[in-house]
């Protein structure tokens, strides 16, 4: 193989992978946030979290995704938890779970 189609294949395997990160990206936020929105609170910090926190940590299906959430309440209080979307079983179930901190 020549090098400059090695160059092309490698350099549009990495957009590929790029756009992939950042269509995941947008797509999450806007499920959060619209999450956010339908419980009237104020989305102040979300992160994916790891397979090593949260609820049923280290038991989770590749099914469901996990966030960890900060957000203004309608009070102004701050309040941080977990949010699960989706059933173990199914990935199109749209099942959404929160977790506060401070509850069991």
């Amino acid at each position: 193989m020549d090098t400059p189609r090695i160059v092309l294949i490698t350099g549009a395997a990495v957009a590929v992978v790029i756009a992939c990160v950042v269509f995941g990206r947008w797509y999450w936020s806007r499920r959060v946030s619209a999450w956010c929105g339908a419980h009237q609170f104020e989305l102040v910090d979300w992160y994916g979290a790891p397979f090593y926190e949260g609820p049923r940590r280290f038991w989770r299906s590749e099914n469901q995704h996990v966030f960890r959430v900060e957000v203004r309440d309608r009070d102004g209080l701050l309040r941080s938890g977990y949010l699960t979307f989706g059933g173990y079983w199914n990935p199109f179930r749209r099942q959404v779970e929160v977790r506060w901190d401070g509850e069991t």
